[in-house]
């Protein structure tokens, strides 16, 4: 059992950063640049249509750079849409 001494600093407890999605077109691909602090792990998800509850697990991703680059493929006909999670 630990005894508080009030006398003792607060420790400031920041809350991690809501993460920055970018998307970019490359000349063969989509860039996805995701902005978080590095070493937490991003899963980035694919549907052809909002609504879908089926949404595809694409890869995910353990930041090592703020912020770090994805290549995704660049749609052919259908229209695609990405959703990224933090885990």
């Amino acid at each position: 059992m630990r005894i508080v001494d009030f006398s003792d600093d607060p420790v400031a407890i920041t809350p991690p950063r809501r993460p920055r999605l970018t998307l970019t077109r490359g000349e063969t691909n989509l860039w996805l640049a995701i902005s978080d602090d590095p070493g937490r792990v991003h899963r980035i998800e694919e549907a052809t249509n909002l609504t879908s509850p089926a949404w595809q697990p694409v890869m995910s991703v353990a930041l090592t750079n703020d912020p770090q680059l994805v290549s995704l493929p660049s749609p052919t006909g259908q229209a695609r849409f990405w959703r990224v999670l933090l885990e």
